[in-house]
């Protein structure tokens, strides 16, 4: 009975922290162990910090060229596959060239569906 008792009386302590760097009683005890851990500890969140940054232009980047470059893209497929369903025709192939010409306005086509239906 007399344990039961003194463990009821013991204390638990837990200390938690978040963001890049601990607070400073923490890197005073860091420094304790090791004079150099604080300096790299700042070192090591600054350069986290950094390629956070450089990731993030990135990632802004590619969200504004990426529907350009696909625009652009489809167009140029577009007119390519109109070019050679012509060619075709001429070539003496018609259905080939209805068909391939179909086929390259068919994205226009899809695309103007799913946009009225997301309407």
């Amino acid at each position: 009975m007399l344990k039961a008792a003194q463990s009821q009386d013991m204390l638990v302590s837990h200390q938690t922290y978040s963001g890049p760097l601990p607070e400073p009683g923490m890197l005073e005890q860091y420094k304790n162990a090791d004079p150099s851990f604080p300096e790299r500890i700042v070192r090591m969140a600054e350069d986290h910090n950094a390629a956070d940054i450089i990731t993030k232009k990135r990632f802004s980047l590619a969200n504004l060229i990426t529907p350009i470059l696909g625009q652009v893209f489809a167009f140029l497929l577009g007119i390519a596959g109109i070019i050679a369903g012509a060619y075709l025709t001429m070539e003496g192939h018609p259905a080939t060239g209805i068909v391939v010409i179909g086929s390259a306005f068919s994205p226009i086509i899809i695309s103007s569906f799913k946009r009225k239906k997301d309407d």
